[in-house]
This record gives structure tokens, sequence and C-alpha cells, in this order.
């Protein structure tokens, strides 16, 4: 297996641990906006921008592995559909569940970022 590969999927799993807590601060925030605990909104407010910030590094450094594992492909577009047409099968399945559990993450955030906006929303009309 190419080390690329081993790196790329360091990111994954480094994202997907930021990801994770990120949730969890989003639930933190959900309990604090409705129990009304605004000091509580606050601290998983500053928590989630570390977190994010984290993230932003990680992505960072995704976006760099994952471009010069094209470039050792030969694949002009270092997008994962792109990517797992050059690679091996057994590398593709090394990085595939990272993958689907990072999108299912994002789509997780998005849901739990929104459903909190809303009640934010709720609770300042009130």
């Amino acid at each position: 297996m190419r080390e690329l590969v081993f790196s790329l999927a360091e990111c994954l799993d480094r994202a997907i641990e930021v990801q994770e807590r990120l949730l969890d601060c989003l639930a933190v925030q959900r309990d604090a906006i409705i129990s009304g605990e605004g000091s509580q909104v606050e601290e998983a407010s500053a928590a989630m921008e570390i977190e994010l910030l984290r993230l932003g590094g990680i992505e960072s450094n995704r976006t760099l592995v994952a471009s010069q594992l094209a470039d050792e492909l030969g694949i002009v577009s270092a997008r994962w559909s792109a990517l797992r047409e050059g690679l091996e099968r057994s590398e593709v399945e090394y990085l595939a569940g990272r993958g689907a559990r990072v999108e299912d993450l994002i789509r997780d955030l998005e849901l739990h970022n929104t459903i909190n906006g809303q009640l934010i929303g709720t609770e300042l009309e009130l």
C-alpha cells in the first residue's frame, strides 16, 4: 500500500475525531439553549471554534496529501471519485469506510447546527 494512502487515512481519522467532538459540542450547546444557560452556550461555541480551527488545519493537510496522491497516480483531480479509480482495490477499501464516515458526520453536523440555529431563533423570539 502506498505511503500517501496511509497519510490520507490518518488525515481522515483525525477529521473524524474532530467532527465527533464538534457533534458533542453541538449537543451541549443544544441542551444549554433549551435550558436557557447563556454562559454554557457561549462555552460550547468557544469549544466549537477551537475544533473548527483544528478541522481547517486537518482539511488543508488532507487536500495537500490528496493532491500529492493524485500526482503520484497521474490523475488530474484530487477528488475521491477520481482517486479511487487509480488506487488498488485494497487501498480503496482501506479509505472508503473513513470517507463514508466523514460524509455521515458532515450531514449530522449540518443537521444539528440547523436545529441549534432554529432553537436560538425561537429563544430570541421569546
